[in-house]
């Protein structure tokens, strides 16, 4: 078992705290007596102290950084072993990762981005100079210093203030060895096919890396989702999403650099990572969506003409219909289809205008305008969409009847007034605020401008609506009930994302654990293990018993209790993944059971979860979608008594 070493001393340095834990190696704040000053103390985990591969690699670590003098590399002081446990002395450098940073963030702007891939980059084209491959560029390797307490505000990060870290299973080419064990040595969410493939590699491997983590912290997502296996299998045949895809904020100019740093074949990605951050810069330099359309727009206008004269049709249509400017028009497309309709009002009150003052009295004199009635509802002007709701109105069909009237009308008349259109309630849904999600556009009503009736005697119209039912939800075979019913009944969104239950609600045993990013929840039933990476949506991975199982079972930590044990700590210590999206944990394993069970649905199309407690904020619904993604919803529901 693994002692506290909390004011214990392991050479000569005296352990003060812990400052956080890895996969293989817990890191604390230790004071150096002999040369006095406070140090980070990398500390191999007791159990992998007998492999003396395991050990002569963590070794190699300090030897293979502390060869590396660069500003952007982390110092290492020292490296030695006491009663069997092996430790590294570096630099105490006091600051966050850049994985907390999206922990709070989600996302980064590409400004805030390049201050830190720059200097990250000139490290490792550093290191690739002396023949050394990091192998595990990842947020989590990303050390930022300096930061202002709130992170959700934009950062200025200045670049001396960014450090790479971790150099545990760096590869210094010219040095065969000590990298093979038969296990897989990376980050899945970062690793080049040819780290997956155990094909040979070089700096190459960390520029695809890079690329991966340029994706995740643009997008808000990482670039392939799943299981460990899943992910694993993506980066070897799945094809690459491009950036825009997945966050319609970011310019299309993006894709091309991302993308080519992620290219399979590491002969087509660039030749050194500060090549690929250049190409970021200079794809910054583009115009913004503000004015990528606009810019189209008015090239468009003043096209320039061919040889012969005439406007280059080509050109207009390449301007209009690039990726850059149609995306800009769908993201401004609720408020020029608003400016349309503004324009026609004001056009369709002028024709009124015009033949109220010309056709409005027998004589066609101006004085009798006053006694000229507009109909109420605006002369048959539909009520037009707000632009700033983001609510899909429904439309409705118009069936005029138009009865003759018999009596002679010496005031003119006009078309009936369109019943207003009828709103969808809206919803809760935490859709639009996911990075990448594009909010629907608003539909606008197109507003027609029917000429007014003038002559006399006319017919009198009146418009009889016949607005079509609203659409109700098609009946699923399988009855939902309480706050899932509730949910699902009031949410359109998710009817449609999960189709219909394929189960009864079913509760059972089940446990769950808060942690600083996100949740564990185990489901006895099934004695599967879901992963939420955020607190009121982001995504899932769920875990079979067997992948739980089958790993090392953790090393008990004797300073916290409340520290992840059985599946949930197995795959906390042995899922880095796990480890840098939840951070630390918050509670202890809080056990649901027959005072107040979970409750699990199966639907068509994902999942709902039920637990009666979460956090402060008590009964709570997760709804699982298949696309990996997840949302939180406050159970609201109350039993009839």
């Amino acid at each position: 078992m693994l002692r506290s070493l909390i004011n214990q001393s392991l050479g000569r340095y005296q352990i003060i705290d812990l400052l956080g834990r890895g996969g293989m190696a817990a890191v604390y704040h230790a004071h150096d007596a002999v040369l006095q000053r406070d140090i980070a103390l990398k500390v191999l985990y007791p159990q992998y102290c007998e492999d003396q591969t395991l050990v002569a690699r963590f070794k190699r670590e300090a030897i293979t950084a502390a060869a590396l003098e660069h500003p952007n590399i982390v110092p290492i002081y020292d490296v030695g072993e006491q009663d069997g446990i092996a430790y590294i002395a570096m630099k105490l450098l006091l600051g966050a990762s850049l994985q907390d940073v999206l922990h709070k963030r989600g996302a980064l702007k590409l400004d805030e981005l390049l201050n830190v891939l720059a200097p990250v980059a000139r490290a490792l084209d550093y290191a690739h100079a002396h023949n050394v491959v990091h192998r595990d560029i990842k947020p989590g390797n990303i050390l930022i210093l300096n930061l202002p307490a709130a992170l959700e505000q934009p950062l200025q990060i200045d670049p001396n203030d960014v450090v790479l870290t971790d150099f545990g299973i760096a590869k210094v080419l010219d040095t065969p060895g000590l990298t093979t064990t038969g296990a897989l040595l990376g980050t899945p969410e970062y690793m080049a096919p040819e780290q997956i493939g155990n094909r040979p590699l070089d700096g190459r491997a960390d520029i695809y890396a890079l690329g991966a983590l340029t994706f995740r912290a643009l997008t808000g997502r990482s670039l392939f989702t799943g299981s460990t296996q899943d992910i694993l299998m993506a980066h070897l045949h799945k094809p690459t999403p491009a950036p825009s895809a997945i966050n319609s904020d970011l310019p299309a100019s993006l894709d091309a650099p991302v993308l080519r740093a992620l290219a399979r074949n590491p002969d087509q990605r660039y030749a050194t990572a500060d090549a690929f951050v250049a190409a970021l810069h200079q794809s910054a330099s583009t115009l913004s969506d503000s004015n990528v359309y606009a810019a189209a727009v008015a090239a468009a206008s003043d096209p320039s003409p061919n040889s012969n004269g005439a406007p280059n049709r080509s050109t207009m249509h390449q301007a209009v219909n690039s990726p850059d400017a149609q995306r800009a028009y769908r993201r401004w497309r609720p408020w020029i289809a608003t400016g349309i309709a503004l324009l026609l009002v004001g056009s369709l009150a002028t024709v009124l205008a015009n033949n109220l003052y010309f056709d409005g009295g027998s004589n066609g004199s101006s004085s009798s305008i006053a006694t000229q009635a507009i109909p109420a509802g605006g002369g048959g002007i539909a009520p037009m969409a707000s632009a700033s709701s983001t609510v899909p109105i429904a439309s409705e069909t118009v069936s005029p009847t138009i009865a003759a009237s018999p009596t002679n009308v010496t005031t003119p008349t006009s078309t009936a007034a369109m019943p207003s259109a009828t709103a969808e309630p809206p919803t809760a849904t935490n859709e639009a605020t996911r990075p990448g999600v594009e909010p629907s556009p608003t539909p606008v009503a197109i507003v027609s401008a029917t000429p007014i009736a003038t002559t006399t005697p006319a017919a009198t119209v009146t418009a009889s609506p016949t607005p079509t039912a609203t659409p109700t939800p098609t009946p699923c075979a399988i009855a939902m009930r309480g706050g899932f019913a509730k949910l699902y009944d009031e949410q359109p969104s998710i009817r449609e994302r999960l189709g219909c239950p394929i189960s009864s609600e079913s509760p059972a045993y089940a446990t769950q654990q808060f942690f600083e990013g996100g949740t564990m929840f185990y489901w006895q039933p099934t004695n599967a293990i879901y992963v939420f990476f955020g607190l009121d949506a982001g995504t899932y991975r769920s875990y079979t018993p067997e992948e739980a199982n089958n790993l090392p079972e953790p090393t008990p930590d004797p300073d916290d209790p409340r520290a992840p044990v059985r599946g949930f700590g197995r795959l906390y210590a042995n899922v880095e993944i796990i480890r840098e999206e939840l951070g630390l944990w918050e509670s202890a394993e809080i056990v649901l059971d027959s005072s107040n069970y979970g409750v699990l649905q199966r639907f068509s199309r994902g999942v709902m979860i039920f637990t009666p407690t979460y956090r402060d904020q008590g009964k709570s619904i997760f709804v699982l979608y298949d696309d990996g993604s997840f949302e939180r919803y406050r159970d609201e529901f109350e039993d009839d008594i």
